[in-house]
């Protein structure tokens, strides 16, 4: 159960590693394969060990800037064997509990309840108080640590690891997890010689941002003992407020101290020796220090000085959110417009013409559905307190919409001062009313008002009044079953599967006529092929064209009981009765003249031939064969 629980966690579809099989893969043919992939995967757990070539993976370079121009600017993804992944995943099921007790509340990364939004908000009140002028001097340095993942030395993640108390089968695995790494740098879609590394964690492996979430509490640990013993000054937000002294995301480090030299050469001394221990580099151009606005310009020089960290007046972004401090400017939101710019040159400007006149359909089909939900809210008086004009609907409008004029003395009535013993009293208005709403309003008795419940919109499917969407959903179900069951009727019935697509065809105005032709740019010119006097529509050709009206008139001649119109109810009304039915010789004549004038559209035989053939057949239709239709399942 482990173990399938961690294949379906996997991304069905994501890119391969060498063994070029996706979770796909695995997921589909598990009933064929499983068994032997848990037996594989419980001996590595067993051993604590597994093969050098399941520890294999490709190395692609994803470029993290638009013009990269050296190796700094690539970030490199491990593409693993997918049973690695599999290996790795169950470890992380099983270790991600104890991480979520074991870890630091100031770390927030990849761990459940705690998220990027934490911490960005959390800056944006510092930054907010440091904009203050109040006593109290403060910093904040926003630290860069340069390639973080690939510089983890191996024996602090043992020892880091060891300290969280998982015992030693465990950390013998995950350390196999990690040392048995090498690779094949991906260059142009071929893989270079294998390469062996000596420290580091491999982007692209489930496991690797836990472990360095581990690596990372060493360093909040560090701190607060620190902050314990008074040799670094944290800040307060508010007055008895929790002290902060920084917050991790994953590699994301934000330093917040008192601004003074003792605290400044604590935070200098702490950094280094963590990035020394731990084999990590601090990209010194990249990070920023923002200090309150009451702290003097000759103690910001010292500590910038201290810790060789440039200062700024305000960070660009923290976790991908933009940090506004203080009033908002046009240039905190230009990087919409330089987004947006880029995605110019692809998309072309006819592009942009056309998105910017033709509304998106998934919004007007959305919209279309609001309007057909609405039909199913009533509003419903109960204190009575709502203006008489805009809370009585009418025909699905509020009154107002419903007469000419509403007189100004009349305007600010409520419905609560118009009923009277139960009855709306229209005899006091100066407003006059269609005889329609009239009567509707008179015929409303038994109005009860109650007063501590205000008057409110209600759902009006179902006796509670509350809106849920399965009671919408099956509403919607029975409005539409009318239609559901039309075609369906159509669908089902026992006659020649062209018949059944005609009809279809016909029911959605989809026939491919020349008039339907032209519309779409299909054809030059709309005009009927067989007449030339009216545009082809299918009406025209079914009923108005002088020929096709000959072969229904024949029909009527020899018998048959209708007078056909062109309204598609109609229609569609007389062929599925008669398919349906089967009664009377009404099925054998709308067969015969479907195929009279279908044969003649779609074949285009000459007319007196086609003609002749349907003299024949209309006398043995409506005389002597009639019985032999009964006797076939006709009638």
């Amino acid at each position: 159960m482990e173990i399938k629980q961690a294949i379906d966690s996997c991304p069905s579809y994501s890119a391969p590693g060498p063994d070029g099989f996706p979770a796909a893969f695995y997921k589909k043919f598990w009933h064929l394969i499983g068994p032997e992939t848990c037996e594989f995967i419980r001996t590595i757990f067993a051993n604590g060990r597994f093969t050098s070539s399941l520890g294999f993976s490709y190395l692609f370079l994803i470029p993290k800037i638009a013009t990269p121009l050296t190796i700094k600017d690539y970030r490199p993804i491990s593409l693993c064997n997918i049973v690695y992944k599999f290996v790795t995943k169950v470890i992380l099921y099983r270790l991600r509990p104890i991480l979520f007790e074991c870890i630091g509340l100031e770390q927030s990364a990849f761990l459940p309840g705690r998220g990027t939004s934490n911490n960005a908000i959390v800056l944006h009140e510092v930054l907010h108080k440091f904009n203050q002028r109040q006593r109290g001097c403060e910093f904040a340095i926003k630290i860069d640590l340069d390639k973080a993942y690939d510089r983890v030395k191996w024996k602090f993640l043992r020892d880091s690891l060891t300290q969280l108390g998982l015992d030693a089968p465990s950390v013998t695995l995950i350390m196999e997890c990690v040392t048995s790494a090498h690779f094949a740098i991906l260059w142009n879609g071929r893989p270079s010689l294998d390469i062996y590394p000596s420290r580091g964690l491999r982007q692209g492996d489930p496991i690797s941002p836990y472990l360095f979430v581990i690596i990372m509490d060493r360093q909040t640990r560090t701190i607060n003992r620190e902050v314990s013993t008074r040799n670094w000054d944290p800040i307060v937000l508010s007055r008895g407020g929790p002290m902060l002294s920084h917050l991790l995301f994953a590699d994301d480090v934000l330093i917040m101290a008192q601004a003074n030299v003792a605290t400044a050469k604590t935070v200098n001394k702490v950094l280094h020796a963590f990035v020394e221990e731990v084999g990590l580099a601090i990209n010194l151009s990249k990070s920023k220090i923002i200090f309150s606005a009451s702290t003097p310009v000759a103690k910001r020089n010292r500590i910038c000085h201290q810790l060789f960290i440039p200062t700024t007046d305000a960070f660009d972004k923290y976790l991908g959110f933009p940090i506004i401090a203080g009033r908002r400017k046009v240039s905190h939101f230009e990087f919409i417009i330089e987004r947006i710019s880029r995605r110019l040159p692809p998309w072309g400007y006819e592009g942009i013409k056309r998105s910017k006149s033709q509304s998106s359909s998934v919004w007007t089909t959305l919209w279309r559905c609001f309007s057909i939900i609405a039909n199913g809210f009533t509003y419903r008086l109960c204190n009575g307190e709502t203006n008489f004009w805009e809370g009585i609907y009418l025909q699905g409008k509020p009154i107002k919409c419903l007469v000419d004029y509403v007189h100004i003395s009349d305007s600010d009535k409520s419905c609560r001062q118009l009923i009277v013993n139960g009855r709306f009293d229209l005899q006091s208005l100066h407003t006059s009313f269609p005889d329609h709403i009239i009567k509707a309003l008179t015929d409303a008795r038994n109005i009860y008002l109650h007063p501590s419940v205000p008057d409110r919109w209600c759902w009006s499917v179902g006796s509670s009044g509350k809106y849920s969407v399965a009671s919408c959903y099956d509403w919607l179900l029975k409005q539409g079953a009318n239609t559901k069951t039309t075609w369906k009727k159509i669908w089902r019935l026992d006659v020649p599967e062209k018949i059944n697509f005609f009809c279809w065809l016909i029911g959605h105005r989809s026939l491919p006529t020349k008039e339907l032709r032209h519309r779409r740019h299909l054809d030059s010119t709309g005009a009927c092929t067989i007449c030339g006097d009216g545009t082809e529509t299918w009406v025209h050709m079914f009923f108005e064209c002088p020929w096709t009206t000959q072969v229904w008139a024949g029909l009527i001649h020899y018998g048959f009981p209708y007078r056909l119109t062109h309204t598609i109810p109609l229609i569609a009304k007389l062929l599925i009765s008669s398919f349906m039915r089967r009664r009377g010789c009404s099925l054998p004549f709308v067969l015969c003249g479907w195929n009279a004038i279908t044969g003649f559209l779609v074949s285009h035989l000459n007319v007196l031939t086609l003609l002749s053939g349907i003299s024949i057949l209309l006398p043995m239709v409506a005389g002597d064969k009639v019985a032999g239709g009964h006797a076939h399942g006709w009638g």
